[in-house]
């Protein structure tokens, strides 16, 4: 932002819980401003990026101010502006978020996208490159594109620029990331109509290709990573000799990966002899306990940490865990499994 970087603190589930009961369906935001910031504070919400003024403020002398409003509904980003300030804040739902003041920079507290509003911005605030400040963000969104925190970082603007271009094709590859996350988790939320005209009228202009995978595509990405072996894996070559593939992102440290692996084996071991392979994704940082893991799998399981670039991802639009995809013996990307119990029957499909 322009005016104010702004900070955040975590917050946990149970203070939003309790934060957001005693107002019906209002969300809130409260704190203390700097007392230089004036008597008067516009409260303004977007309109894929118009802002427009929602309400006004009365700011005390000390800094002091509370503002309610009812829920639309569906999480939105809104500010608070006047000459002298600008603090953008995230609401997910009925809650409330709190805003504080230290010296010159702007806390926020009370929720989860606090948080992540928080790490966005510091990421843009980082002394730099532009391609590794992008880089960095497009991790952070990847963690949860689904997420209003995601939406603002993706329309966010550097001196009037667009940070994430649509007219760049890694750029539109992060923004079709987000808007297959709104579209498969999000649709009545009215950002996903806009993000899927924005995706695909900008993935036409600048004649994409297969590359990003936002329904049943083919030409699979690449992914050559090394194994709990040290050996490269390439799935690629893989996929080109001619057996079916489960491609799979997870991380081992997941509540729910036993329980999915157990799912994996099963599959494995009824379909492996006829011609299946899985290539199993980890996204996990703890390299040690991943290949202690590993050894016990008897399929191809590689590693992309935080040390590894995020174009995988985002090549995949991985928004969440697990992910799984299908490739046929062609080494076409037939299936993204949206619906795990089905993943079976799936697989029969193309053996």
């Amino acid at each position: 932002m322009n005016n104010i970087r702004i900070l955040s603190a975590a917050a946990s589930l149970g203070v939003l819980l309790l934060s957001g009961c005693g107002n019906g369906n209002k969300w809130t935001v409260k704190g203390e401003l700097d007392p230089a910031a004036g008597n008067m504070i516009a409260v303004e919400a977007s309109d894929n990026g118009r802002w427009y003024v929602l309400d006004s403020v009365k700011v005390s002398d000390s800094g002091k101010f509370s503002f309610s409003h009812e829920a639309m509904g569906y999480p939105d980003v809104y500010r608070l502006r006047n000459d002298n300030v600008t603090v953008y804040f995230p609401v997910d739902s009925i809650e409330t978020v709190s805003v504080s003041h230290d010296g010159g920079r702007y806390m926020l507290a009370g929720t989860p996208q606090a948080d992540m509003m928080m790490k966005a911005d510091s990421i843009i605030a980082l002394d730099i490159p532009e391609p590794e400040m992008k880089n960095a963000l497009a991790r952070l969104i990847l963690t949860d594109p689904s997420s209003i925190t995601s939406y603002y970082a993706i329309n966010r603007k550097i001196a009037g620029k667009p940070l994430f271009d649509p007219a760049v094709k890694k750029d539109l590859r992060v923004i079709g990331a987000v808007a297959n996350a709104y579209n498969e988790q999000r649709p009545a939320d009215p950002r996903s109509a806009y993000l899927k005209r924005l995706y695909l009228s900008s993935r036409r202009q600048a004649g994409e290709g297969g590359t990003t995978v936002l329904a049943n595509e083919i030409n699979a990405p690449e992914i050559n990573l090394y194994d709990n072996t040290g050996v490269r894996r390439s799935l690629n070559e893989l996929a080109s000799q001619g057996k079916v593939v489960v491609l799979n992102f997870t991380s081992y440290v997941a509540e729910e990966s036993p329980a999915f692996n157990l799912l994996l084996n099963s599959i494995y071991e009824k379909y492996h002899g006829a011609g299946l392979e899985i290539y199993q994704v980890a996204l996990d940082d703890d390299e040690y306990n991943w290949k202690r893991s590993a050894d016990n799998l008897p399929w191809i399981t590689v590693i992309n940490d935080a040390h590894n670039s995020s174009q995988v991802l985002l090549d995949y639009n991985v928004g969440s865990i697990p992910t799984v995809f299908i490739l046929n013996r062609n080494g076409d990307v037939v299936e993204r499994v949206t619906d795990l119990g089905e993943l079976e029957k799936l697989v029969a499909k193309y053996m």
